[in-house]
């Protein structure tokens, strides 16, 4: 048997689910997302800012995708993106006037 609310597998006997505590059987929320998929809060990520500075297209997505329900992880995602994209844009500058001076 799977659980409703996060999908998980769990014993077919079980009054409650082990992974999200949802009781089974029982109705989830449709206004509060499941925990098992996705971020029970919103909260700004050092993590995924800097996720997104290395890899500014994820950013770049994540920010596209959590920008209406997770706006403070979407800000960070932003936020890191943006300055990656910055800080590439410089170096290449900077390496191409080196490049310049040298030839």
């Amino acid at each position: 048997m799977f659980c409703e609310n996060c999908g998980k597998k769990i014993e077919e006997d079980s009054a409650y689910c082990r992974f999200c505590g949802q009781k089974i059987g029982e109705a989830s929320d449709p206004s509060k997302p499941p925990t098992g998929l996705y971020f029970s809060d919103d909260k700004s990520s050092p993590g995924f800012c800097a996720l997104s500075f290395f890899f500014p297209i994820a950013g770049f997505i994540l920010w596209l995708v959590w920008q209406d329900k997770y706006k403070k992880r979407a800000a960070s995602c932003g936020k890191g993106a943006l300055a990656g994209v910055i800080v590439s844009a410089v170096l290449v500058l900077i390496l191409g006037i080196i490049m310049l001076a040298l030839f």
